[in-house]
């Protein structure tokens, strides 16, 4: 079959004119072909079905389009009938290793490993002028199975006919970190950066791996040289950003998610984590500046809303926050910690009852707060109800001994019971 290129001109009008005349019409063994990978590749099943019936139609018993309605068959899981189909068409094309492939695949869906298995070896050794390619092509059956290990064992073999294959490579690594050898996956994309330093793909994947491992340091540095040589990998950018906000390192994330967001249409989201990293930095008047961006784009972005909400309150101009939290509760009454920032700023201006209501209706959606119970106790003190105050402060202490002076708190309450 051509290669496909579902991108090109000739092949959109293809697409147009079979899609204007689905009824009659003819097409070539190859174009129908080239028409049901598309639908499949998009999950449009009833379409591929209906193109390689229509094409079969056209082409009786081509190996193409039959190959194609085995992929469908499994798609469909109906995998006995796949099997038959596959088994018959072997019969007769014993040289087509896409059909093997595709009997090994179906093996392996069905749990049928050992034979899957003999099935692999023998194919290996009908083809051993190709073995490189086909102990890469029995890997992909074995890693689009989850068989990550056994997949592994397929590569590793390819590795020793040609160790400077970067496809077997970049497998090996994927593999490596699939059966939790992280040293052995960042080994592998080592090597092949040895062999090509300007893959961006084997950096990205690198960073990726450190990321998991939470060594941010070295996932920046994997990202960094990813950027340097692709500046328009969105992907990378975005987790340069994530990087970097887990060091802590809030200015240098706030740039990464604004060059993330340079290169995106949909740009609220980076948006808003660059206002939150100037919100860490305790920059909230750029802070705001980046969170009303993002309400400019969703005027109901609940984060947004609150995080304008927190800038206020440190800000101390108490009545703003308490309409953007309100804001923000309206569209999502059951945020907790919401409810304890708009407590915080009702006590602040001087609303101790509602603080407390506020307080108090966070604890309902999430007991386990024992800051909230101790704010909660120092209110009841300031009262005077001793015994209300060491209810919670009890309760606090008793989530967490180290709640801030929780010990001379309760001292406090049992003293004033006296």
């Amino acid at each position: 079959m051509r290669k496909l290129d579902n991108s090109n001109e000739r092949f959109d009008q293809l697409l147009k004119s079979y899609e204007s005349n689905l009824s009659g019409g003819y097409f070539d063994a190859d174009e129908m072909e080239q028409l049901a990978e598309y639908y499949l590749r998009r999950m449009r099943v009833k379409d591929a079905k209906r193109a390689v019936e229509f094409g079969l139609k056209l082409h009786p018993n081509n190996i193409g389009l039959e190959t194609c309605k085995i992929r469908i068959l499994i798609e469909q899981d109906d995998f006995h009938t796949a099997l038959l189909l596959v088994e018959s068409l072997l019969a007769q094309y014993s040289f087509e290793i896409d059909l093997h492939l595709l009997q090994i695949d179906i093996l392996l869906k069905t749990k049928q490993e050992q034979k899957a298995e003999r099935n692999c070896h023998k194919l290996i050794e009908q083809h051993t002028e190709e073995k490189e390619g086909i102990y890469l092509d029995v890997a992909y059956v074995y890693l689009n199975n989850e068989y990550y290990q056994k997949a592994l064992d397929f590569l590793l073999i390819g590795y020793m006919l040609n160790a400077n294959n970067l496809n077997i490579l970049f497998e090996i690594a994927f593999c490596y970190e699939k059966v939790n050898q992280v040293q052995n996956s960042i080994d592998t994309y080592q090597r092949i950066l040895d062999i090509e330093p300007y893959s961006d793909e084997a950096w990205f994947n690198l960073g990726q791996v450190y990321y998991a491992e939470r060594n941010f340091p070295k996932a920046i540095d994997s990202y960094e040289f990813a950027t340097s040589i692709n500046e328009n990998d969105s992907m990378a950018w975005q987790l340069m950003a994530h990087a970097y906000y887990q060091n802590d390192n809030y200015k240098k994330a706030a740039e990464a998610y604004l060059m993330y967001a340079e290169q995106i249409e949909h740009k609220a989201t980076p948006l808003l984590y660059v206002a939150e990293c100037y919100e860490k930095m305790e920059d909230f008047d750029l802070a705001l500046h980046y969170y009303s961006k993002v309400l400019d784009m969703q005027t109901s972005n609940t984060e947004a809303l609150i995080g304008v909400g927190i800038c206020y309150l440190e800000k101390e101009q108490f009545q703003k926050s308490i309409t953007y939290f309100l804001q923000a509760l309206e569209l999502d009454s059951n945020l907790s910690e919401t409810w304890v920032y708009l407590g915080e700023a009702y006590i602040n201006t001087d609303d101790v009852e509602k603080g407390l209501n506020a307080y108090l209706t966070s604890l309902t959606l999430n007991e386990n707060q024992p800051e909230t119970l101790s704010s909660i106790g120092n209110l009841y003190l300031e009262r005077e109800e001793f015994s209300l105050a060491l209810r919670y402060y009890l309760a606090s202490f008793e989530l967490d001994s180290t709640t801030e002076n929780i010990q001379l708190l309760v001292a406090m309450a049992y003293y004033g019971l006296k």
